[in-house]
Order: structure tokens, then C-alpha cells, then sequence
């Protein structure tokens, strides 16, 4: 019998041997005319019992919830700091400590300068916009409205108080109601699977690097080296399981994503020298054409690096000896272009088959999850960052918004 089944079991079992010291200390009774009873537990009947118990609780884990409904608002107070300290009609625990004076990301939330200004002015505020990320009741857009509030014996003042609502239909970009994070029970899986896969990787290159620096004690230079091999494939994974856990995200509607302004030209030379010893590796070179002066994307840092050096390093590991990958940069009206030339060991695939190609069909040098897995997820980034990313029979095009161009309608909106 299966160990998960035993256990399950275990509660019957006690109740069997409790009936049987029952019957030990009761008085005798009058054996009926029919057949004798057994006078031990059937293994019959546990099994019987444990399925009975399998198959009600099948039922009822399969027994549909009612979905939440979405919280329509919330009220809030800071200190004289403007650092929100109460929270009340959502969780709190993505806006407790986030502070109205700063218009940046501060962990999951993200707050526009309506609200530091009126903090600067102690001047009352209305429809500043916030987003919160992460996994809370609190996630989605919010419009934020408050006033300040004064010691009635000194004047001295203490802090905003104010209420939250979602925003209008006419107030977004969508063309419905902004949604509420919908379920996706594979992406919480798969995000489940990141968070059991992290740990115990951070914890083997954390034993790895205390073993490669000596802060032990002496160790030999043989296990020093393996130490180091230990170390840099542990960050490989670490890389892929951050990339599993991107494309979960994507998948369950809760990227966190910060507006900042990201230089391409800087962007570019970190990426590319990261790519050099894999470039090495392959044989290939990189070269890179912009124009004269530098161009900005508007977008999340994190995330376009991530786009660009996954996107880069699938094509520079399918490079050939002496294959030179050119990448242009270009402005092309409201958007910054960069294109990438497809090596020609990718170029005989069409996209479909391109995008399935996975690690076990690949030789060394190829992305971990394969170099399908990883165009996909530069395809479904570039589609958050507001962008697009077409794979041609040449080259690979992304365009993702210029952050000279929305600037002014930023500092329009900051303003008011």
C-alpha cells in the first residue's frame, strides 16, 4: 500500500484499536443466533474507509469557490513624513511604508508626482495615480485623493489622510474596467516550482563561493575549481529560474513593471560584454551601428535588459566560426528600433518551428530552457514594455516606445 495511502489511513486504524479497548472493558453481550462476527478489524474495511475518505475529499476539492469580488476602494493615512502607516479596506502590506513624497517604485507600488507635489505644498490632492503590483487584493490601478491634516493647538502638520478608488472607464487607456489580477492555476504552479527551485540553488553557490574564496579554511586547488564550475552553473540556473519565474508572471497578469528611462547605447555595451566569452566560444563577433546621438526607451530597466540579453545570447549561441551578428539602432518616428541579424544556423527555420526549438535538440551554448523558450519570452516582454518584436527571414526587429516622445505628456500629467 502506498505510504500517502497509509497515512491517510492512520485515523481509521486509531479508531479500529479504540472500538477494540472499548469492547475490552464492556460487560458481555448476548451473541445473536446469526453468523459470528469477526473478532478482529478487517483489512478490508480500512481499505474501504481510506477510499471513502479519498473520494469525499476529491468531491469537495472540486467543488467551485465563489470568485472575490474586486475591491472598489480603500481609506489611508501617512505621517508628517508622508509615509502611509494605516491602511484600511485592503491588505496592507503592499502600501504600508510607501511614501507620497517620492514618485518612484517603491517595492510593489508606484506612485506619479501628483502626490509629491501636493506633499512639497502640504496642499490637499486628487487622482493621483498609483500602481501596485504583486499578489494582494491591492494589485491594479488606483486613483488616489487626499487632504492634509494639522494639530488644532499648534498647526503643526501630521500627515495626509485620504481614500483610494479604482479608476474610471474614461480614465484608462482600456477599453473596459481595469480588471482585477485574474487566476491562472498554471502560472501559481509554475511560480510555486521558481520559489522551491530558488532556494536550494541560492544555497549550493552560496556553499560553492564560500568553498572557491577559502573563508573555511584552506582547500585544496582542485576543489577550489570545482567549486567555481559549481558556482557558475548555479548561476546559470539561477538565470533560468528568474526566467521561469518572468514568464509565470507574464502568464498569471502580476509583471511588476516601473516606467524609467533606459539609454540604449549603455543598454547595448553592457549586454555585449557580458556575451563576449560566449561569443568566444562560438566563434562569432558582435558589432553594433547607432546613430550619432543616443537614443532613450521608456520602459522598465530590468525588464528590457532581460529582453535584449536573452534575445541577444540565443543568437549569438546558434553563431557560427567567423559569423559576424550586426545589431542597428535606429529611431523610427514614436519608437526606438534595434535590429538583429539571424544567424545563419537559424535561418533555415520558419518562426513556428524557430519558437519550439528546446535545449535537448541544441548543442553547448545554447540558453538553458532552449532558444525557442527563450525568443518567447523576449516576444511576450516586448508585448508588456508596449512594444513588438517580429521575426523576420533576415533579422529580428523589436520597437519599443522612445521615451523622448512621451516625456512631455509625463511632465504634463506630473503637473496637474
Amino acid at each position: 500500500m502506498a505510504l500517502g495511502a497509509v497515512a491517510r489511513g492512520l485515523p481509521f486504524v486509531a479508531e479500529a484499536f479504540r472500538h477494540a479497548k472499548l469492547a475490552e472493558t464492556e460487560p458481555p453481550v448476548v451473541e445473536p443466533t446469526g453468523p459470528a462476527p469477526a473478532d478482529r478489524f478487517e483489512i478490508s474495511d480500512l481499505v474501504a474507509r481510506i477510499e471513502a475518505f479519498n473520494r469525499d475529499r476529491i468531491v469537495d476539492a472540486a467543488t467551485p469557490t465563489p470568485a472575490a469580488a474586486e475591491i472598489e476602494s480603500f481609506r489611508f493615512e501617512t505621517d508628517a513624513q508622508g509615509i502611509i502607516r494605516m491602511v484600511d479596506g485592503v491588505a496592507r502590506s503592499a502600501l504600508v511604508g510607501v511614501s507620497l513624497a517620492y514618485a518612484a517604485q517603491q517595492g510593489e507600488a508606484h506612485l506619479d508626482g501628483v502626490a509629491a507635489g501636493a506633499f512639497r505644498r502640504r496642499s490637499r490632492f486628487s487622482d493621483a495615480r498609483l500602481e501596485v503590483g504583486g499578489l494582494s487584493d491591492a494589485f491594479g490601478s488606483w486613483r488616489l485623493s487626499g487632504v492634509p491634516a494639522f494639530e488644532h493647538a499648534s498647526g503643526r502638520f501630521i500627515g495626509f489622510r485620504g481614500t483610494a478608488r479604482r479608476p474610471r472607464r474614461d480614465e484608462t487607456a482600456h477599453a473596459g474596467r481595469v480588471p482585477v489580477r485574474p487566476s491562472s492555476p498554471v502560472a501559481d504552479l509554475l511560480r510555486q516550482l521558481v520559489h522551491e527551485l530558488r532556494t536550494p540553488t541560492n544555497a549550493i553557490a552560496g556553499f560553492a563561493e564560500l568553498i572557491e574564496t577559502q573563508l573555511l579554511g584552506p582547500v585544496s586547488p582542485t576543489y577550489r575549481d570545482r567549486a567555481t564550475a559549481i558556482r557558475t552553473q548555479a548561476g546559470d540556473l539561477l538565470a533560468a529560474i528568474d526566467d521561469l519565474d518572468t514568464a509565470a508572471r507574464i502568464e498569471g497578469h502580476a509583471l511588476d513593471l516601473r516606467p524609467t528611462t533606459v539609454p540604449v547605447r549603455a543598454l547595448l555595451d553592457r549586454v555585449t560584454k557580458d556575451l563576449q566569452p560566449l561569443a568566444t566560444l562560438r566563434g562569432a563577433s558582435l558589432s553594433v551601428a547607432m546613430p550619432a546621438g543616443d537614443c532613450d526607451i521608456l520602459g522598465d530597466d530590468r525588464a528590457v535588459e532581460r529582453l535584449v540579453g536573452r534575445l541577444l545570447a540565443a543568437l549569438v549561441s546558434a553563431g557560427r566560426q567567423g559569423e559576424q551578428l550586426g545589431i542597428v539602432v535606429r529611431p523610427v518616428a514614436d519608437t526606438v528600433t534595434i535590429e538583429f541579424d539571424r544567424p545563419a544556423a537559424l535561418v533555415a527555420h520558419a518562426t513556428d518551428v524557430l519558437l519550439s526549438i528546446d535545449a535537448e535538440q541544441e548543442s553547448d551554448g545554447a540558453p538553458l530552457l532552449g532558444t525557442g523558450f527563450a525568443l518567447r519570452l523576449a516576444q511576450n516582454l516586448a508585448v508588456e514594455l508596449g512594444g513588438v518584436l517580429t521575426i523576420g527571414a533576415e533579422r529580428l526587429t523589436l520597437q519599443l516606445p522612445a521615451a523622448d516622445v512621451v516625456e512631455a505628456e509625463r511632465t504634463a500629467d506630473d503637473q496637474r
